[in-house]
C-alpha cells in the first residue's frame, strides 16, 4: 500500500533528510525517463528499494 510506505518514510526520515536519497536516484531518474517511466514510478521504486535496505532484507 502506497500510503503505508510514504507514512513509514514520514516516520523514519525527519524533514531535510531526503537530499541525499533526491541526489543518489537523479541518474537513475534519466534513465527511467528514457524509458518511459514516470516520476511517481521511480519514486515508488526508490522507496521500497531503500526500505528493503534498511530493514536489512
Amino acid at each position: 500500500n502506497n500510503e503505508d510506505d510514504v507514512q513509514w518514510f514520514i516516520n523514519n526520515f525527519p524533514n531535510g533528510s531526503f537530499s541525499w536519497l533526491f541526489t543518489m536516484l537523479l541518474s537513475k531518474f534519466r534513465e527511467a525517463c528514457e524509458e518511459g517511466k514516470t516520476p511517481a514510478d521511480l519514486a515508488l521504486v526508490g522507496a521500497k528499494e531503500l526500505r528493503k535496505e534498511l530493514d536489512g532484507e
